[in-house]
Parts: structure tokens; C-alpha cells; sequence
């Protein structure tokens, strides 16, 4: 994530100064398990380095699409999606946004079903806010922590 974001990001400061336009980005990154690497902290770099630049709300969104039902791997990453800014003071923007697919056709198979607003969500979740907070192919909606 850091080889894409770094340069994206160095790219975005130039076109800023130079009063240029910078094409959004939004990665998806399908997943089966909990991150090996340091995710949380590139993240919140980008993140804060976009409110620096006072880039659109839009300018990076990161998508986690989980497929499976990795405890670990779903707990870490709606921590990502929900509390990303919680440690910086006055926090910062929300551009992480998270989906699991967990097999099957509905929850009644055992599984959260696989739909066309799921695959929607997954694909503009992090970029679209109104999708951000729409749960997906039968997902119960998580309560944000205080």
C-alpha cells in the first residue's frame, strides 16, 4: 500500500501547487486475513497528509473486501474503518471503508450473501459516504465505539 500511496500522494502535492487536477484513487484490496504488515500507519499518513493538502473528500479511498470469516482479520480491519483517526488529535479524514464476504447466498446459508449493493459498497464504500454507512448483502451494521 505504501509503493502506491507515496507516489500518488507526492504526485497530488505537485498538481496542487501547479493548480492542476489529480485523478481520485481508490483501492480495493480483497483480503483473507489479519495484515503481516504496518497498514494502520500508512493509512493515517495518507490521510493526514490529504487534510493537509485540503485534497477533496474523495481524492484517495481505500476498500478492504474480506472474504472469510477470519475473527482477527475483521476485527482489525473494522478498526481500521472506524477508529483510524481516534489517536490524532481533532482526527482525521475517513478514507477506509470495509466489507465481508463470508460464502453462501444469504445469512440464512451461513453466510453473508454476495449481492449487487454488496459488490457496490465494496467497490465505492470509501468514497462514497452514503455507501460507507449502508450495510452490505445482508451485513449487520456495526455500532461505532465511543
Amino acid at each position: 500500500m505504501h509503493n502506491i500511496l507515496k507516489p500518488y500522494l507526492a504526485k497530488l502535492e505537485k498538481d496542487i501547487a501547479q493548480d492542476k487536477e489529480t485523478k481520485p484513487l481508490n483501492l480495493i484490496v480483497l483480503t483473507d486475513g489479519v495484515p503481516s504488515d504496518d497498514v494502520e500507519s500508512v493509512l493515517l499518513s495518507a490521510a493526514k497528509k490529504l487534510d493537509k493538502l485540503d485534497a477533496a473528500p474523495y481524492q484517495i479511498g481505500v476498500q478492504f473486501f474480506q472474504v472469510g470469516n477470519e475473527e482477527g482479520a475483521k476485527e482489525a480491519l473494522e478498526e481500521l474503518d472506524d477508529h483510524l483517526g481516534d489517536e490524532v488529535d481533532g482526527g482525521v479524514r475517513d478514507i477506509v471503508d470495509t466489507v465481508t464476504w463470508t460464502g453462501g447466498r444469504s445469512s440464512s446459508d451461513g453466510g453473508i450473501g454476495l449481492t449487487g449493493d454488496g459488490i457496490l459498497k465494496a467497490v465505492l464504500g470509501a468514497v462514497v459516504k452514503r455507501l460507507d454507512r449502508r450495510p452490505a448483502s445482508g451485513e449487520i451494521r456495526r455500532t461505532r465505539r465511543s
